[in-house]
């Protein structure tokens, strides 16, 4: 089975004649690029303004950087950025489908090679850490089990809260037929 170079040129893939590990392919797979076809997008001063190459800079930071607003959700977590060079970013995932993003396609793995894909924003959102609920209510009253209504959105309303807004309600309505 031949593949076409994914660069465009339409001429056909090489096949792999020895282990590239540091390129993830192994002997007699299908390569995605003849060498030095990339693209002409691979070349620094071209590719630093294409989107690719954005969400290459962006998740690299998210990474290694303890200064970015994201650290603590990427790096901070241990997630690693393993993608030693753009080329081999954008020999893993090619151009970026209009509409979609970088996502990690298991939310718990580092950025490496088949762990990573261009997705919805629809898509991203089903590939979410869980978020964890709230335990108590902003004024600090537990939510335990019959302390809390739920709203049919699903939220809920802590029963001592709304009690007290009720009783100061009520007294403000007797003040002001006085």
């Amino acid at each position: 089975m031949t593949a076409l170079c994914q660069c465009g040129c339409g001429l056909p893939a090489p096949i792999a004649a020895r282990n590239y590990k540091h390129l993830g392919y192994l002997k007699g797979q299908v390569m995605r690029f003849i060498r030095g076809h990339a693209l002409n997008l691979l070349k620094t001063h071209e590719a630093s303004s294409t989107s690719e190459y954005a969400a290459y800079q962006d998740a690299k930071r998210r990474c290694i950087n303890p200064q970015y607003q994201a650290y603590a959700d990427y790096g901070g977590r241990g997630i690693k950025f393993l993608f030693p060079s753009f080329e081999q970013f954008f020999a893993e995932l090619g151009k970026r489908p209009e509409g979609r993003t970088l996502d990690r396609i298991n939310n718990e793995g580092h950025y490496e090679r088949g762990n990573v894909r261009w997705a919805t924003w629809s898509e991203q959102s089903r590939n979410q850490r869980p978020r964890t609920r709230k335990t108590h209510c902003k004024n600090g009253h537990e939510f335990i089990e019959g302390s809390f209504y739920v709203k049919v959105n699903g939220t809920r309303i802590c029963r001592a809260c709304n009690n007290e807004r009720n009783k100061n309600w009520r007294q403000n309505v007797k003040l002001s037929q006085r």
